[in-house]
């Protein structure tokens, strides 16, 4: 093989070594991104969860298990099961739509 189809070769391969590298950064960053949104989740969902227990006096115990369980839940599942702890315990399909109330001002 000539030596000048050796060089250009090589520099092709040192591309697409680099971009690899890049799109080993963006999946990285992907990565981070979303342990720091189910983390973000579930610690609202545990506030949330706790404070309905906490609440004993309307019967609002969280439906499924503890807020330490749906907070786990949560890390593993995200925002589907944010989504499906919000749906239980706070949509008008809940069990009498738990509304919170209203800001004073």
């Amino acid at each position: 093989m000539p030596l000048f189809l050796t060089s250009q070769l090589s520099g092709t391969n040192n591309l697409i070594a680099g971009g690899g590298a890049f799109f080993m950064l963006i999946a990285w960053l992907v990565l981070i991104v979303g342990v720091v949104v189910h983390l973000a989740f579930a610690a609202a969902v545990f506030g949330d969860a706790s404070e309905l227990r906490d609440r004993r006096t309307t019967g609002c115990d969280p439906v499924f298990g503890t807020p330490f369980v749906w907070c786990l839940a949560t890390i593993l599942g995200g925002v589907f099961v944010a989504t499906a702890y919000w749906l239980v315990h706070r949509s008008a399909l809940s069990r009498g739509g738990l509304e919170t109330p209203p800001l004073d001002h």
